[in-house]
C-alpha cells in the first residue's frame, strides 16, 4: 500500500517536470475537464477549435478556451484553489484542439455513431472502420494498438491495453472518434486511455505522419486520479 501511495505520488510530480517550462502556446490538443494544475494550461490562450456535433454534423469550431481555478480534492486545503478546469462555450465538445494546419468548419466521418459510444478496444477484435471507400481496422497485439490499412500497418503510441488479469492495472482504451480533421484525405484518431491512476486520450492526424506512415502521434492530454 506505501508503494503505492509513492507511485501515485511520482506520477503527480512528472507532469508538473514535464510542463514547467510550457506556456499556453506549447499546448495544441486539450480534453474538457477538470485537472491538477501541472496538468493543464492556467492560460491556454487563442486560437483553438472545439470538435463538437452542430446541425447534425461532426464540425470543428473556433472557441474561446477558459482555465478556471477549482479546489483540487486530492491536494488542496480548504479555501485553496490549484485545481484546473478546462471549459469551451460550446456544448459537447469532445476535444479541443489548436494550430496543426485546422481549419473551421464540417469535418467528415466514417458511416459510425461517436457522440456518447467509445467503441472499446480489445485483443479479441479488431475494430474496422470504413472510411472513404477504404477499410482501416485498429487492432490489439501484445497489448500494443496499432492502425492498418492493406499492408500498412502504424503503431499508436502512448497506449496499452491489457489482458484483464492483473486487476490493479486495467489498462484500456476505446475509440471516441475518427475522420479527416485535417482534411487531407486520411484517417485521423481520438483514443481514449484509462489505467489504475490515469484518465486521458491521445490525438493521432495522419498529416503528421512519417514516411510510409498512417498516422503521426500529435500528442496525449489527461490526467493522475482522474
Amino acid at each position: 500500500m506505501l508503494l503505492r501511495h509513492l507511485l501515485v505520488g511520482l506520477f503527480l510530480v512528472m507532469p508538473g517536470l514535464l510542463h514547467a517550462e510550457m506556456g499556453g502556446e506549447a499546448w495544441r490538443f486539450l480534453m474538457p475537464g477538470t485537472y491538477h494544475a501541472d496538468e493543464a494550461p492556467g492560460d491556454p490562450g487563442t486560437g483553438w477549435f472545439a470538435l463538437a456535433v452542430m446541425d447534425g454534423h461532426w464540425q470543428l469550431a473556433p472557441v474561446d478556451v477558459r482555465a478556471v481555478r477549482v479546489r483540487d480534492p486530492m491536494l488542496d486545503a480548504e479555501g485553496v484553489r490549484t485545481g484546473i478546469r478546462i471549459e469551451a462555450p460550446e456544448p459537447g465538445a469532445l476535444a479541443l484542439l489548436r494550430g496543426l494546419g485546422l481549419r473551421g468548419g464540417k469535418v467528415d466521418t466514417p458511416d459510425m455513431r461517436f457522440a456518447g459510444s467509445p467503441r472499446s478496444l480489445s485483443p479479441r477484435q479488431a475494430l474496422e472502420i470504413p472510411f472513404r471507400g477504404q477499410h482501416y481496422r485498429i487492432m490489439v497485439s501484445g497489448g500494443t494498438l496499432h492502425l492498418t490499412l492493406g499492408a500498412q500497418r502504424a503503431r499508436l503510441p502512448g497506449l496499452r491495453v491489457g489482458d484483464g488479469e492483473d486487476a490493479e492495472a486495467p489498462d484500456s482504451a476505446s475509440l471516441l472518434w475518427a475522420g479527416d480533421l485535417d482534411r487531407d484525405g486520411g484517417l485521423d484518431l481520438l483514443i481514449g486511455y484509462r489505467g489504475y491512476t490515469r484518465s486521458g486520450a491521445c490525438l493521432f492526424l495522419s498529416s503528421q505522419r512519417g514516411s510510409g506512415r498512417l498516422l503521426g502521434h500529435v500528442a496525449c492530454h489527461g490526467g493522475i486520479g482522474r
